[in-house]
């Protein structure tokens, strides 16, 4: 019993340092499709290469008929978008997550936000940096602000938060650099 017990913590340590030794390899791009509130929209999110922005994001309302084209970004980004609705506007926010390749920090955008097809807002590396958050070596390339997952009004939406003096992010989350 105590020579299995010691084997499976052998086996286990073997596994988490091969972890390390062995490089990270980024997977290429691939198409995939994310709902928004309530399913009523979808993003179609198509590559056209196997690495960087170079695609195409289309946004759809689900209609009984057919789906109807809402919006239509001429960008792909393999870290995933968010959709929200904008009563006010009365049009689909989409939130694109670290949509173009890493570059100096000053213009490399982290987030960027779109309403009725054109963008809204961006903040960039060196933006979310000069609010306190962290920033550190990605496996996807250059230096990234560290991203907290967070929930507001949707499950999956990540955002950065700034950090501590000491660096650590706020009681109950957990530092994430995707």
């Amino acid at each position: 019993m105590k020579s299995e017990l010691l084997r499976f913590f052998l086996v286990i340590t073997l596994l988490v340092g091969a972890r390390e030794v062995f490089a990270f390899k980024e997977a290429g791009n691939r198409a995939y499709v994310q709902s928004g509130p309530s399913g009523v929209f979808y993003a179609r999110c198509i590559p056209e290469t196997n690495k960087g922005p170079v695609g195409v994001t289309e946004v759809y309302r689900v209609r009984k008929e057919g789906d109807q084209l809402i919006d239509r970004y001429d960008w792909y980004t393999k870290h995933g978008v968010v959709l929200g609705w904008s009563p006010i506007a009365g049009k689909v926010a989409l939130l694109a997550i670290r949509k173009d390749e890493p570059t100096a920090s000053d213009k490399q955008v982290e987030i960027g936000i779109y309403l009725g097809g054109k963008l809204v807002k961006s903040w960039t590396t060196a933006e979310f940096q000069s609010l306190g958050a962290k920033v550190e070596r990605s496996p996807y390339g250059g230096d990234r602000a560290v991203f907290i997952p967070c929930c507001f009004a949707l499950k999956s939406l990540h955002c950065t938060l700034p950090r501590g003096q000491n660096g650590q992010a706020g009681p109950g989350s957990r530092g994430v650099n995707p």
